[in-house]
């Protein structure tokens, strides 16, 4: 049987420490263990994972680098809350995408800051989710491990093994011998 988790990294843009670091585990190992929020983010959303989940989980590791926003900027965290509000039903996704928006032109404003990180994080949760925990680790390269870590905890907080699992097993059993050609190919049961 392959191994999925290596298909998965090396045919949906895996990077090359991922795929080292995973070598023979499987996803439940790699899920379970994986040092980093980033990979972890990635594989959620390549896995399609209801953006609603995968939102909360960015939400949170956002919100690790709000003590570096200039005072008075709130612009990240109004596109943070907002979020918040479409996961609760209490907003649209036009909605969180202007609020999103905002976010991205402060930080065309404002580039090179710690802050601006923030700003380009929130922006980012619906395009880039696996980007928000670098965007957080260049903050402070010196506690960047540290930061990877807590945004995969956060991360498995949000989007637990039982989330991910029904999906591997579809993947599994599409085609048990041979990799899929891509993984949105699949099709995968709500």
């Amino acid at each position: 049987m392959i191994r999925l988790p290596e298909y998965t990294l090396k045919h949906g843009g895996g990077c090359d420490p991922a795929i080292k670091w995973l070598g023979g585990k499987s996803y439940r190992d790699a899920y379970e263990t994986c040092p980093r929020g980033d990979w972890l983010l990635w594989l959620v959303h390549e896995l399609k994972i209801d953006l609603r989940k995968i939102a909360l989980a960015a939400c949170e590791c956002i919100e690790l680098g709000y003590k570096f926003l200039p005072d008075g900027e709130y612009r990240a965290r109004i596109a943070v809350e907002t979020w918040r509000a479409w996961v609760r039903g209490e907003a649209t996704l036009e909605e969180v995408r202007s609020a999103a928006d905002a976010a991205h032109a402060a930080f065309q404003e404002g580039r090179r800051t710690p802050g601006s990180r923030i700003l380009l994080a929130s922006w980012a949760i619906d395009k880039f989710p696996h980007a928000i925990p670098k965007y957080l680790s260049g903050i402070d390269p010196e506690k960047s491990t540290d930061i990877m870590r807590q945004c995969a905890d956060i991360v498995r907080k949000h989007i637990t093994w039982g989330d991910i699992e029904p999906l591997v097993t579809t993947i599994e059993k599409a085609q048990p011998d041979t990799p899929p050609e891509n993984l949105y190919d699949l099709d995968f049961e709500e």
